[in-house]
């Protein structure tokens, strides 16, 4: 993919600024570590779907660690790594301050490794969202992923389901919508809309 990137880039004769050239480098350059992430990160996209899904998420954590022990600079492991703590976290199968601190550290390692990238920033909102409960500063950080992931349906669901919980009904709607619009097989954002729709 970043080959193709640069090779359109060249034809095209364009000039990009430093946060787009790091946008289109590669995450990893270690295959085994990337295959280890692309692993953990289909477990954790359908961990609903399992029978188990503490079992499921430890597994995708695990892999994870191996990915980043592989790898110790790969931003988008600590990344979904995070999603793969809160979701423990958040669906009660580990409320333990422990595993509040294991989804922290990893949004803050990611964030320190790639400052501009969406995905910290994204995972950084779920921090401030499901862990600490302050809106206003997962807001701050989904405009900031917003930045580099226009298009991304977990942006706008997460905006949308914030709102809802301020009670700003409108804006809900028109995020979870565009959400919808982007993702419209994931049952999540079928139901928080449906949800809103109903309130």
């Amino acid at each position: 993919e970043t080959e193709i990137a640069q090779a359109i880039t060249r034809q095209l004769a364009a000039k990009l600024s430093p946060r787009e050239k790091a946008a289109i480098e590669p995450s990893t350059r270690d295959i085994d570590a990337f295959d280890l992430y692309l692993q953990a990160k289909e477990l954790i996209k359908t961990f609903h779907d399992t029978p188990n899904w503490k079992e499921t998420l430890l597994k995708a954590i695990r892999l994870l660690d191996e990915a980043i022990s592989r790898d110790p600079n790969f931003a988008l492991a600590y990344c979904w790594r995070t999603n793969a703590h809160d979701s423990l976290y958040w669906n009660g199968l580990d409320r333990t301050p422990a595993r509040l601190e294991l989804f922290q550290a990893s949004a803050e390692k990611a964030l320190a490794l790639a400052p501009d990238l969406g995905e910290a920033h994204l995972a950084q909102a779920l921090v401030y969202y499901h862990g600490k409960r302050d809106y206003a500063r997962a807001l701050q950080e989904l405009a900031l992923a917003n930045r580099t992931l226009p298009n991304s349906a977990e942006v706008f669901f997460f905006a949308g389901v914030i709102a809802r919980r301020q009670g700003r009904w409108d804006d809900a709607v028109k995020n979870l919508e565009r959400s919808f619009a982007l993702d419209p097989l994931n049952s999540r954002i079928v139901i928080n809309l449906s949800g809103v729709y109903d309130f």
